[in-house]
C-alpha cells in the first residue's frame, strides 16, 4: 500500500486501541488524551504522536524508570515541552512525545532510515518505526528487529490492526545536543582548530 494509507491505518489504530502489544499508545486509563500531529516537528517526521497523562495532584512521581525519565526529559526538551503544553493548556510532566517514521510496502529501506531513526532519538529520545505487512515480515525473517535502536511496529494486514514486533525501551538523554556550545568553540580554539581545518571538512 502507500504511505499514505499506512499512515491513514496507523492513526486509525492508536485512536481505536488495535496495536497488540502496545503500552505508550494506550488510552485505557482515564485523563489520557492522544494528539496525532501529521508532518510534525517542521515535517522531520511523518507523524508526531503526544500522549498527554492528566492527573490532579502536583506530587513528582518517582515511581519507574519512565518516570526518571519523563523528568529528564523536561531538562533536556524544556523548549519543545513548554510550547506544546502552553498551546494544549496542560502541564510540561503530563506529556510524552513519540516521533513515528512510517515504511510502507511501496517504500525502499535504504540509508535513510538510520539517519532518519538517529534525528528522532536526538530530538525526542525514541524512536517508532511503523512498517508495512511485507517489511514486517522480512524484518521478523533475517532477525534484525532487535538491532535496530528503535520500537518496531508491524502492519498485520487486517483492517487496522498492528502489532509491537520490538520494544527498544531505552530512554536517551543524552547526545551532541547536549554540548555546552560555548565550551566547544573554547576547547577548539585552543587547539587551534578552525573552520578551515579537516575537522570541518
Amino acid at each position: 500500500m502507500k504511505e499514505k494509507d499506512l499512515k491513514y491505518l496507523f492513526i486509525k489504530s492508536v485512536h481505536a486501541g488495535h496495536i497488540d502489544g502496545n503500552d505508550f499508545f494506550s488510552t485505557e486509563r482515564s485523563g489520557i488524551e492522544i494528539k496525532i500531529k501529521d508532518e510534525g516537528y517542521f515535517r522531520n517526521f511523518d507523524l508526531v504522536v503526544a500522549i498527554i497523562k492528566k492527573r490532579n495532584d502536583s506530587d513528582i512521581q518517582f515511581d519507574s524508570t519512565d518516570s526518571y525519565d519523563n523528568y529528564v526529559n523536561i531538562i533536556r526538551r524544556t523548549g519543545q515541552l513548554i510550547q506544546f503544553a502552553n498551546k494544549e493548556k496542560c502541564r510540561i510532566d503530563w506529556i510524552s512525545f513519540f516521533p513515528v517514521e512510517l515504511k510502507s510496502d511501496d517504500d525502499v529501506l535504504d540509508d535513510r532510515l538510520p539517519n532518519q531513526i538517529l534525528n528522532a532519538i536526538l530530538t525526542f529520545g525514541r524512536a517508532i518505526l511503523v512498517l508495512d505487512k511485507k517489511h514486517s515480515e522480512r524484518a521478523k525473517l533475517r532477525g534484525i528487529l532487535n538491532l535496530i535502536p528503535a520500537t518496531i511496529i508491524g502492519y498485520t494486514g487486517r483492517e487496522d490492526y498492528f502489532e509491537v514486533l520490538s520494544v527498544f525501551r531505552r530512554f536517551i538523554t543524552t547526545g551532541m545536543i547536549g554540548l555546552n556550545k560555548k565550551r566547544l568553540v573554547k576547547l577548539l580554539r585552543a587547539n587551534q582548530i578552525d573552520s578551515n581545518s579537516g575537522v570541518y571538512n
